[in-house]
This record gives C-alpha cells, structure tokens and sequence, in this order.
C-alpha cells in the first residue's frame, strides 16, 4: 500500500475547495441575472433586501389605498376616451338594454 502524501492532501483540499468556489460562483451569478431580469420587478424582493425608498413605499401604499380601481378613470363623455371606444360602449349598453327588455317580456 502507498502512503498518503502531504502534497496528495494538499491537492485534494485544493481540489474540494476549488469545486466548492466554483459552485458559489456559479450560485452568485445565476442569483445576479434572475435579479436583474426577474426579481428587481417585484416590490416584494425590493422590500425584503430593503431596497426601497421611504418615498417609494408612500407612493405604492397612496395607490393602493384608493377606494375604487376605476374611480380615477375619466367618464364615457371625456374628451380623453376616443369616440371609437364611446360607440362601442353605447353599443354594448344598447344591446344589454335589449337583453334586458327581451328577458322581461319572456317572463
């Protein structure tokens, strides 16, 4: 049987510790590029990694504290909605009238 060497053990540790480098730099990087593409979106992560500004947190709790989610929305007759979305909507009212009226006259 061969004896061990120091330098076959001080390879092998170099060895161990190289593979164990490589995989934290490959967990580092692939943890780089979920962030940059995916995670940085969601203000959750941002929250967690306390990467939100106090005014940022102010802004998004004001928006989510709105009463209704259409009461900021500018009425059918606003100059902002194109008048091609208006005769769709008049349309679509026209023909739940008829449904409606059909539906009670069946009765």
């Amino acid at each position: 049987m061969a004896e061990i060497g120091a330098f076959e053990i001080f390879g092998t540790l170099l060895l161990v510790l190289l593979a164990v480098v490589i995989v934290l730099l490959f967990i580092v990087i692939g943890w780089f590029v979920v962030w940059k593409l995916i995670l940085s979106h969601f203000r959750f992560f941002r929250e967690i990694l306390g990467m939100e500004s106090p005014d940022e947190e102010q802004t998004s709790k004001s928006k989510s504290k709105s009463p209704s989610r259409y009461s900021s929305s500018p009425s059918m007759d606003s100059p902002e909605i194109p008048a091609h979305i208006r005769r769709r909507q008049q349309r679509a009212e026209e023909m739940s009238a008829k449904i409606t009226a059909s539906a009670k006259t069946t009765k």
